[in-house]
Formats: C-alpha cells, sequence, structure tokens
C-alpha cells in the first residue's frame, strides 16, 4: 500500500505535503498498471484506474473553491477504499493537503485548523458530523457525495487548453519577464521570446479591476477563451472580473 502511505504519512503527522512537482510523477506513478489494486480489503478491490478517476472527480470539484494555493485542505478520512483518491484529489486539484484523524478530540481538531489556517475542508462521511461540530467557518465537502457526480469536464478541458497553449507558445515557456502592472489585487506581466510577445493579466481581487496595457496591434486576444479587446491609441483597456484573468496575445 505505498500509494496510500505516501499520502497519510508513516505516522499521520499533520504537516501539508506540497504539491508542486510532484504532480507529474504522481501521474506517472498512480496511473501505470492502472488495472492492478491500488487497495484490497475483505469487501472491496480498488484498481489504479479506478484511483484515477476518482481523484479526477475530487482534484476538479476541490479547484472550484480554492481562489489560490497558498494554504492547504484538510482532509479527514478514513482507512478505507477511497483514501487514496482523497488525499490525491487535493494534489490533483494543484494544492497540498494535511491529513487529520477524525478520531481526535474535538480540541485537538480545532488547534489544527487554526494552526493551518485553511478555508477547505474534504471529509469523508462518517466524520462529517464531527466536522460541523469543529471551529470552521470555511467549506466543507463530503467526498462520497462528489464521487457519486463525476469529473468537471469543463474545468477540466479548461486546463487541457492551458496546457496546450503552453505548449505553443515558447513565450509562455522561456524568455525575459517584465512586469506591467501590480496594483491591489490586479497583476500583469509581460514575457517576450523571439519576438512572441504574451501578456498574463490576472485579478486576484474581490472586486472587478480595470487595467489599461500598452498594446501594438489593432486588437489583443485573450487566447484561451478567443475574446478580442479593442486597441484605442495603443492602449487595450478591459475589466477583469474578480478572481480571473486572461492571457494576451
Amino acid at each position: 500500500m505505498d500509494i496510500y502511505r505516501k499520502g497519510a504519512g508513516k505516522h499521520g503527522n499533520q504537516r501539508a505535503r506540497l504539491a508542486g512537482s510532484h504532480r507529474r510523477s504522481l501521474s506517472g506513478y498512480v496511473f501505470q498498471d492502472s488495472d492492478k489494486p491500488a487497495f484490497l480489503d475483505e469487501d472491496s478491490v480498488v484498481t489504479f484506474a479506478d484511483v484515477r478517476r476518482e481523484a479526477r472527480i475530487i482534484g476538479t470539484a476541490a479547484a472550484k473553491f480554492r481562489a489560490g494555493r497558498k494554504k492547504p485542505i484538510a482532509v479527514m478520512s478514513g482507512r478505507n477504499a477511497h483514501t487514496p483518491a482523497v488525499f490525491l484529489g487535493a494534489v490533483y486539484a494543484g494544492c497540498c493537503y494535511a491529513p487529520m484523524d477524525g478520531t481526535m478530540p474535538v480540541h485537538r481538531l480545532n488547534s489544527i485548523l487554526n494552526t493551518l489556517d485553511t478555508d477547505l475542508m474534504i471529509v469523508q462521511r462518517a466524520f462529517y458530523d464531527k466536522a460541523k461540530t469543529l471551529d470552521f467557518s470555511g467549506t466543507i465537502l463530503i467526498a462520497e457525495e462528489l464521487l457519486a457526480g463525476s469529473e468537471d469536464a469543463a474545468l477540466t478541458d479548461f486546463f487541457r487548453t492551458l496546457g496546450q497553449l503552453r505548449r505553443t507558445r515558447e513565450s509562455l515557456r522561456s524568455g525575459a519577464l517584465r512586469y506591467l502592472l501590480a496594483q491591489g489585487g490586479a497583476l500583469a506581466i509581460e514575457r517576450e521570446h523571439g519576438g512572441e510577445r504574451t501578456v498574463t493579466a490576472l485579478n486576484a481581487g474581490d472586486a472587478p479591476a480595470d487595467l489599461t496595457l500598452a498594446w501594438d496591434a489593432p486588437t489583443a486576444q485573450d487566447a484561451v477563451t478567443g475574446q478580442r479587446f479593442l486597441v484605442i491609441d495603443g492602449k487595450a483597456h478591459l475589466t477583469l472580473p474578480p478572481l480571473n484573468g486572461v492571457i494576451l496575445v
């Protein structure tokens, strides 16, 4: 059960496991030999293919509730057939996770949550009632309810589009970086390579952000959605909704 031990930690401690570059290695580790058992007990057999499918369902659901990835996802899970997917789902969402033992006293769990300062918890149904009694004002997701659904196809397609865009545009992979704007929650970064220019504009704030960027073409196009922005007198004017962004080409 190496896959389980990698997620839960040797002693079940509460430190968050940073996702980072491990996502790429996880894809090779989890998805090879996909018909072989990843979890086996008296009642159930879960293959690596099952873990992959369940992790993607949980991961795409969790990603909807995360504006950023600086905070871990608290995971309260027992040891059963779905446990590996619950932990890997947090990694699939691009986050780190912190395992919590649901059998601990409430005051201990509250202390852990206070230290984590997280805003998202994924629990298995057996621990949901206890999770509701904790000093936690964030979102609680029940793993079994997520797994009753399916992977968010729209969100998966979005990230697939981002991956394809990165492969085809050299200026997203290399070249000189230049900060065009950093104001409040708004940030705009330009990267240029061999005459190819890409500008990434983000709004991490809670209110819409009005941006004005110098542009040397009649229009600026969002490479992800195809939306075009009119350029007037060498300036592109756009309004970004909260927690949104564009990649302009």
